[in-house]
């Protein structure tokens, strides 16, 4: 990489290779000797500070200055009653909603608590016998899975003190 930036920067090939990628390599070996390792670290040091203006670590510090400031905020949002149904009902049929892993069933929730029409957005056709109707059956009112027209808006509330919106305002 560093020869295609700067073409010969480290000699031609073989010149690399017996300056340093060998002596570091025959340092590294198991059964490498004493002098085999000092020479290895020798010229480990050597390529690192020839390479240290070609490599860049970049980092934000020098952007903190000119970055607008950092508002962080909780949002406490409380479920919907029909949230609130899907989730007691996915928790306390665990198989039937076909969370049988820890992800599969974070995955469910996640969508639960984010909005329960996504189970109806991102359900397949056939997934109502695979999953006992959780998904499809969520926006049809299937069985004893509450049904999404039940749904109404839930309050949101922004806290914190340090926020563009002013103290105590409401989303």
């Amino acid at each position: 990489m560093i020869d295609f930036i700067n073409h010969g920067f480290l000699g031609s090939l073989n010149e690399f290779r017996n300056q340093y990628e060998i002596p570091i390599m025959n340092g590294e070996a198991k059964d490498a000797r004493p002098e085999d390792v000092k020479r290895m670290k020798y010229r480990n040091h050597v390529l690192t500070k020839k390479l240290e203006p070609m490599i860049q670590r970049k980092d934000f510090t020098p952007l903190v200055q000119s970055l607008p400031p950092k508002y962080e905020f909780t949002l406490k949002i409380r479920l919907s009653d029909i949230q609130k149904k899907l989730y007691r009902y996915a928790i306390n049929n665990r198989d039937e909603c076909g969370m049988f892993s820890v992800l599969k069933a974070f995955h469910t929730l996640l969508k639960i608590w984010n909005h329960p029409a996504v189970l109806c957005l991102t359900a397949k056709p056939d997934d109502s016998q695979k999953t006992g109707g959780l998904d499809t059956a969520a926006g049809r009112g299937g069985g004893d899975v509450p049904s999404l027209e039940e749904e109404d808006d839930s309050d949101c509330q922004v806290m914190g003190e340090d926020h563009p919106f002013g103290k105590g305002s409401h989303a």
